[in-house]
């Protein structure tokens, strides 16, 4: 019986062995093929360009077997690199697509699947989103990422003006009055609220501390926007008349009441010296020096965008460092209102406009020459399920275009941070809309030429509002003056702050350092007895 126990189990034991040694040895099949390298252009900075490949594109290529690999080139760039044989996809801003479109670089999405099926995909994006990247009643783009500027301020400098800024009341009421005859709003008084911020509140606190020292440091101007010949800078400022009630209708009149309205506000600016001295420099100001001024510690009060947002305050993703060392000093909140200087007889201001800014949208294109339309298509809805488009909203700083998302956007972004970013722009949708076609290289110009005549150069006092019109209406030549910008750009790049000179360059100051008030003719003093609280 012993014997025939051991017979069995000794059977049993070659049995199971054979049975491994097979599986061990059987064939395995070999990975599927990935074929050629399909270039996804784009104009993404190295750290976003590496999320996107390494969380979108490769979780996409092992599941799919395809081999996409993203390619980051300078804005003004993509329309020469879109012409690239190996470019499968691009994104392209939708300011530039119609011109992808005219010189037959790009073909129709709706040419590679049907309609049916790409309203069937795109069913949950914002309608109105998907309308705009049509062109020639064809669905010729699909929208990528919208983005809408935000104004981003430091909390502890507002703090400080809520608490002091009385100190130099008197001042500004006399700045005011110079161009109004009357001085602040009846009943002023500075909103606590960032979200409840108009032009006036802009302006008292930009005066406050462009007179207000800092951990030893002389006063200086802590406000600034983009201005010159850049593509954002024209778009900054035909923004800025548009949150004045400015519209495609009034555009082209140069010399509509927005644009007065705007440029008077402007002048007073300049006059009372309440603007960064870069901002009149030849080359302007751009995103990057925008980035750069926050960075250094210089600016207090500025606009970005939802993904400068993310990237100045890092800690989206891991490995997003921060551009600024005090990430949690800053804060983010709608546009602020616009208000008349002109106030009625009451002290009210004259007219007044809900907050505004563009809608800038990335789109997906597809090149004519693209070997896989189908493939890239499929990859586009993949992108845009659900999952993946909160992902990149929470990483990078886009704004939803999901409804879904939209409506789940408390539960998803678990940030309060993220939140107040993405909730900034969102504020601003009703108003939002994409730039006019007649505005970049075109009336752009026009008015960022005006506004370097009338507000840099100062050839028109903020009292004297009907000197605007003439510097607004003159004709000038247009190819002209953005080749001479081209030029001074060129003569004067900045290269970006390295992140290990970014903390050097920018020390917090103490909130509870001695108070310096400069260019006073009095003695401010330094206790106002208010207390104040910002909410973020």
């Amino acid at each position: 019986m012993r014997n025939v126990v051991l017979i069995i189990a000794t059977v049993v034991a070659v049995v199971v062995d054979g049975f491994f040694a097979l599986v061990n040895f059987y064939p395995v099949a070999p990975p599927r093929d990935r074929g050629p390298e399909r270039v996804v252009l784009t104009s993404l900075n190295e750290k976003q360009a590496k999320w996107v490949q390494e969380n979108m594109l490769d979780e996409y290529n092992a599941e799919h077997a395809t081999n996409f690999k993203i390619r980051s080139v300078p804005d003004e760039g993509l329309l020469r690199a879109l012409r690239q044989d190996d470019v499968a996809l691009a994104v392209l801003p939708e300011i530039e697509a119609d011109q992808a479109a005219n010189e037959n670089h790009v073909v129709p999405f709706d040419g590679v699947v049907s309609r049916a099926r790409i309203a069937e995909d795109f069913a949950n994006v914002r309608p109105e989103i998907l309308e705009s990247a049509r062109y020639r009643d064809q669905q010729f783009f699909l929208p990528r990422a919208v983005a809408l500027d935000v104004a981003v301020y430091r909390i502890s400098k507002v703090r400080d003006a809520l608490l002091h800024w009385q100190l130099v009341r008197p001042e500004i009421e006399s700045a005011l009055r110079a161009v109004n005859g009357r001085g602040l709003p009846a009943q002023y008084v500075l909103e606590q609220q960032p979200a409840d911020w108009d032009a006036y509140d802009l302006f008292v606190l930009a005066y406050y501390w462009a007179h207000r020292g800092y951990s030893g440091q002389h006063a200086k101007p802590r406000v600034a926007h983009r201005v010159g010949l850049s593509t954002e800078a024209q778009l900054e400022i035909a923004a800025a008349m548009y949150r004045a009630g400015m519209s495609d209708r009034t555009l082209a009149a140069h010399d509509s009441k927005p644009a007065l309205d705007w440029f008077q506000w402007e002048t007073l600016y300049r006059e009372q010296n309440l603007y960064a001295q870069e901002m009149f420099e030849p080359a302007g100001i751009d995103d990057q020096a925008i980035l750069d001024g926050i960075t250094r510690g210089d600016f207090y009060l500025t606009s970005v965008d939802q993904m400068q947002a993310f990237s100045l305050h890092g800690g989206s993703y891991r490995g997003a460092l921060a551009l600024v060392p005090d990430g949690d000093d800053l804060a983010f909140t709608a546009m602020p209102r616009f208000a008349s200087l002109e106030l009625d007889e009451t002290g009210i201001p004259v007219r007044r406009a809900d907050p505004f800014s563009f809608r800038e949208t990335l789109v997906w294109a597809l090149p004519a020459q693209s070997p896989v339309q189908q493939e890239a298509y499929n990859l586009i809805r993949w992108i845009v399920e659900r999952e993946n488009h909160a992902r990149e909203c929470e990483a990078l700083g886009i704004l939803p275009m999901r409804r879904d998302v939209i409506r789940e956007r408390e539960t998803l972004f678990r940030e309060p941070w993220m939140q107040d970013a993405l909730e900034a722009g969102l504020d601003q949708w009703s108003r939002a809309q994409v730039p006019p076609s007649t505005l970049q290289g075109a009336l752009g110009v026009d008015y960022a030429v005006a506004w370097h005549r009338i507000v840099a150069q100062r050839e028109v006092a903020p009292s004297a509002r009907a000197g605007f019109g003439p510097l607004l209406t003159a004709q000038i030549d247009r190819a002209a003056a953005v080749h001479a910008a081209e030029q001074l750009v060129a003569a004067h790049h900045r290269e970006p702050i390295a992140e290990e000179d970014a903390e050097a360059a920018f020390a917090m100051p103490a909130l509870r350092e001695p108070m310096v008030i400069e260019g006073l003719s009095r003695d401010a003093g330094v206790d106002s007895g208010i207390t104040a609280e910002v909410v973020r």
